[in-house]
């Protein structure tokens, strides 16, 4: 582009205390020279808006077979490049709001799309593996909730399925070794039995009651085991002894 030509006014400026010959000479000249200059203004006008369009088409990429992509700022911020935008989505995006939207689209309210709700929380829907369905708001979660509530567990009924000896059930046992409430003692050191295992009068055993097999697993002393409790001498010269039992909680 080649740059316009402005001509500088070329003569005195009229001034205060020029003669009046020497200042209506000036005059004229001056206002001579803004005719001409105002006639080289439009060709300057003309070459800064070309010049303010090379620019910015030297910032472009090329523009062949561009028509109708869309001008973005490219990642790095440092220039412009061009996205390509179809024409379904030149049509989204002319639209003035949401609802212009859903008519191009085609959605109807209550038909395609869920009405609006006024929580702004949305909670994604998925199945057991993770697949996300879509979203659905806290209400339709509470309302779901509630239809499709489960009934309380009842425990009784899982507690009397269980079997004899299984993690979670109680036994009378008698052991080997004092032991203390709550610590846990393997269950081949417990056998199944009554109240007391036996009684016995010095080296006489006066009373025995039937005891199990050995258990399985850890249990829990859910009372106090003493093995065995010596009585006082109760005239025949021995006391009575005690082997203990209590009762049993199985952890694992």
């Amino acid at each position: 582009m080649t740059l316009p030509v402005i001509t500088v006014y070329p003569d005195a400026i009229p001034a205060k205390g020029q003669a009046q010959t020497a200042f209506n000479t000036n005059v004229n000249d001056y206002l001579t020279w803004q005719v001409t200059f105002a006639t080289q203004l439009t060709p300057w006008i003309t070459y800064a808006s070309n010049l303010g369009a090379a620019l910015v088409a030297g910032n472009l990429p090329p523009l062949a077979g561009k028509q109708l992509d869309a001008v973005r700022v490219n990642a790095a911020g440092n220039g412009v490049e061009f996205a390509d935008v179809t024409a379904a989505g030149w049509a989204l995006l002319d639209d003035a709001n949401a609802a212009a939207q859903r008519v191009t689209l085609g959605l109807v309210i209550g038909t395609n799309v869920s009405a609006p709700v006024d929580e702004i929380t949305q909670l994604q829907a998925e199945d057991d593996a993770s697949t996300v369905f879509g979203t659905v708001s806290g209400e339709r979660l509470g309302q779901a909730i509630v239809a499709n509530a489960l009934p309380a567990p009842d425990y009784g009924t899982g507690n009397a399925a269980l079997a004899a000896g299984a993690i979670g059930t109680y036994v009378f046992a008698h052991g080997t070794g004092d032991v203390t409430f709550g610590s846990t003692v393997a269950g081949s050191t417990l056998r199944p039995t009554s109240a007391a295992r036996s009684v016995r009068s010095g080296a006489f055993t006066t009373a025995t009651f039937d005891e199990g097999s050995t258990l399985a697993g850890t249990w829990r002393c859910m009372g106090t085991f003493d093995q065995t409790v010596t009585g006082p001498d109760v005239g025949s010269g021995n006391g009575p002894t005690i082997l203990g039992a209590t009762l049993w909680l199985r952890i694992s």
